[in-house]
């Protein structure tokens, strides 16, 4: 898309739409400097034009300066715009500011008047499932699916669901497609690996958690509660008179000492970064989505704590503390 966006403004210099679409685009790719130039070079010639605005709001957020992007979007109207997309990456400013009663208000509000921005419901269905309500979590994913059914953080989501539910074929089914497409997702790995131990099938559970060890994508602070996990395996293993072999657990520790360095695996995503599954659709500053962690496995969802329908987040954070 960048490339035919740039071919024609090459024979259409003046087509500040184009440059718009190309300033989003380029955003989605990464490419802030590029996409800032073109968003300015737009504003210069056309000052009202909304996807620029938006486009250099997304860039401030990515950049984490969130009092810029704030100031971008309230020249659009803020929280009272009657844009869903700018109402979402609002509702994404208020979850930066640890504001997830306001945030939640502001998702409710863009899908009431755009129910087809699948990022704003996306961002409802974590924030739900943050604080466990579970079943409408679950709703908020379904539908996404159902508009897109290679959402790949979708069916991450509504697996985890799953999987906490009791529903292990469903889950397992789901996270099996997410790695059909993409074979090095490490919260799929680890998720798979969890229900596959859980069912007692121990040597396809290891072979899930060798994946994620050998996986680039894993991080090195992760490796403890894989080994963990493995450990746990093993003692099931013996128990039943299985052991592993000397090959495989010098693969694992070989697999450990490679693996990059940073942050911990845990079993559930809640993505908090202002972007877009690339696995399902385009990126655009119009649909910010909050993030789920694709570098690490999401934590688990603990089934025996009490959930509750309240939207009031604050009571919500009683309960489960």
């Amino acid at each position: 898309m960048a490339e035919a966006l740039k071919k024609h403004l090459r024979d259409n210099p003046s087509d500040y739409d184009a440059m718009a679409a190309l300033a989003s685009v380029e955003t989605a790719l990464g490419e802030l400097e590029s996409a800032e130039d073109h968003a300015r070079d737009v504003l210069r010639h056309d000052q009202k034009n909304k996807s620029a605005r938006k486009t250099l709001a997304e860039i401030a957020m990515r950049r984490n300066n969130h009092d810029m992007a704030a100031l971008l979007l309230n020249d659009l109207g803020g929280a009272q715009s009657k844009d869903s997309s700018v109402l979402n990456m609002m509702a994404m400013i208020e979850l930066k500011r640890n504001n997830n009663t306001g945030a939640m208000s502001l998702f409710k509000k863009a899908l009431r008047l755009n129910s087809d921005d699948l990022a704003a419901r996306m961002n409802l269905g974590v924030l739900l499932l943050k604080y466990r309500q579970m079943d409408q979590a679950a709703v908020e994913f379904e539908r996404v699916l159902k508009s897109v059914p290679n959402h790949t953080d979708a069916k991450l989501h509504l697996a985890i669901i799953q999987s906490a539910r009791g529903q292990r074929e469903s889950a397992e089914k789901m996270f099996r497609q997410v790695l059909s497409v993409d074979d090095q997702n490490p919260i799929a790995l680890y998720n798979l690996a969890v229900l596959l131990k859980e069912d007692g099938r121990y040597n396809e559970a290891v072979s899930y958690l060798k994946a994620y060890l050998r996986s680039t994508r894993g991080k090195s602070s992760d490796n403890e509660q894989v080994l963990t996990l493995i450990d746990s395996i093993q003692h099931h293993q013996n128990a039943r008179g299985e052991k592993f072999s000397d090959d495989d657990i010098e693969s694992m520790a070989v697999a450990d000492k490679g693996a990059s360095s940073e942050s911990k695996p845990e079993k559930v995503a809640t993505k908090n970064s202002p972007e877009q599954n690339s696995n399902s659709r385009p990126k655009e500053a119009s649909s910010t989505v909050v993030k789920s962690n694709e570098e690490a496995p999401p934590p688990a969802v603990d089934e025996n704590k009490s959930t509750t329908d309240d939207d009031d987040i604050s009571s919500l954070e009683k309960t489960l503390q």
